[in-house]
């Protein structure tokens, strides 16, 4: 199974999360502030109510880009996706950047974390700081299941065997 299969496959399975088995605990989403594209700032908090596949990414990295057509494909009823762009507040309220998006095709919604990324690591990934990366976050704001890099046919299992009844 390829990252485009699981991730439109399982997308579908994610909204009948319960609870995650012992091996997954439950780790509360970093409270960091994010930008949006109007210039404002809010709390992540604001985003929680149902579960929530966080893609951290950023513009220089190819692996990211590739991916973007098969996060445009996951059915947002079941599971919100969110982008969250390692850039710069400044870089990501420019025109350049919004022009940018309109021509990769993103469709789901973008947030910039202004730098804040060493603390999502840190607490997520075990301070492994490489994109793509994913944190997969239920309704209650807790990550579940997280993956630094390309999401590898381990991963997959692991997700189907612990994650999804």
């Amino acid at each position: 199974m390829d990252r485009r299969e699981f991730l439109i496959g399982s997308a579908a399975t994610i909204g009948c999360l319960l609870l995650p088995s012992p091996a997954f605990a439950k780790v509360p989403f970093p409270q960091i502030e994010l930008f949006a594209e109007d210039g404002s700032t809010f709390p992540v908090k604001n985003l929680f109510g149902k579960p929530i596949l966080f893609n951290f990414w950023t513009p220089m990295c190819t692996p990211c880009l590739e991916e973007i057509p098969d996060l445009n494909e996951i059915d947002r009823n079941v599971v919100k996706v969110v982008g969250l762009v390692d850039l710069s507040s400044q870089d990501f309220l420019s025109q350049r950047y919004k022009e940018w998006v309109k021509k990769v095709g993103i469709t789901y919604d973008n947030f910039c974390i202004n730098n804040q990324y060493s603390v999502i690591f840190q607490r997520l990934f075990n301070n492994n700081p490489s994109y793509p990366a994913f944190s997969l976050v239920d309704s209650h704001g807790n990550h579940i299941w997280g993956s630094s890099g390309k999401i590898t046919e381990g991963d997959v299992r692991r997700i189907k065997a612990n994650l999804l009844y």
